[in-house]
């Protein structure tokens, strides 16, 4: 499990990629991760806050087969967790979105697990996740 990421620079260093870490720069934050469509679940995204809270929004993207611009079948979900509790789920059918974001706020020293599950397991098919938002320091 990653603490917050940012190496430790207050304005923060230059995207590296998709991780499970939440990645401050300054006053705000992001986690970006991506997977293939999975029929069980894959973590996406597994941090602890620091000492702050985040305020922000976790955006789901399902399942797309980005070579061919096809949208996978069936239903795929992503649930949030906070210290091991269910806080939201987002949830897609096709092309038919329920919700495909959540506003939240993370208190400090807060565990966040991220996971999706789609219908399928398509290798093709990548499920996306991005996570947004401020940081408020007290």
């Amino acid at each position: 499990m990653a603490i917050i990421g940012g190496a430790g620079n207050p304005v923060g260093g230059s995207f590296t990629g998709a991780a499970e870490a939440l990645e401050v720069i300054g006053n705000h934050a992001y986690a970006f991760a991506n997977a293939p469509s999975s029929d069980t679940a894959v973590t996406l995204l597994n941090f602890t806050s620091g000492n702050y809270y985040f305020v922000g929004e976790l955006e789901f993207n399902p399942e797309v087969d980005f070579a061919t611009r096809a949208v996978g079948a069936g239903v795929a979900v992503c649930q949030i967790k906070m210290n091991d509790t269910l806080v939201g789920l987002i949830c897609s059918e096709q092309s038919d979105f329920f919700r495909s974001s959540m506003r939240l706020i993370i208190p400090a020293y807060t565990e966040v697990t991220v996971e999706v599950i789609c219908a399928q397991s398509v290798s093709t098919e990548i499920v996306t996740v991005g996570l947004t938002g401020r940081i408020y320091r007290g």
